[in-house]
C-alpha cells in the first residue's frame, strides 16, 4: 500500500515511517524544509511541502497518489 506520512520526522512518524516500511509498505515522508531533519531515514521517497499553502499540498498528494494519508504534522 502507498502511505504518505505527514510530520514523519516528528517524534511519532519517526517510528512509524520504519515501522510501515518494514511490513512492506511503500511510504513517502512528507516534510516542510525547515524541519532540519532531511537525512532521518536516507534519500528514498521524500516529499517536501507546507499543509499551510494548498496548492503545494494538492501538488503533492498529486505526485505521490496515495492509498493512505496519515497525518502526524502540528
Amino acid at each position: 500500500m502507498r502511505i504518505l506520512v505527514t510530520g514523519a520526522s516528528g517524534f511519532i512518524g519517526s517510528s512509524l515511517v520504519p515501522a510501515l516500511r518494514e511490513r512492506g509498505h511503500e511510504v513517502w515522508e512528507g516534510l516542510r524544509y525547515v524541519s532540519g531533519r532531511f537525512n532521518f531515514y536516507g534519500q528514498e521517497q521524500k516529499v517536501f511541502f507546507d499543509l499551510r499553502d494548498s496548492e503545494e499540498t494538492r501538488t503533492s498528494v498529486l505526485k505521490v497518489k496515495p492509498q493512505v494519508i496519515i497525518n502526524l504534522a502540528a
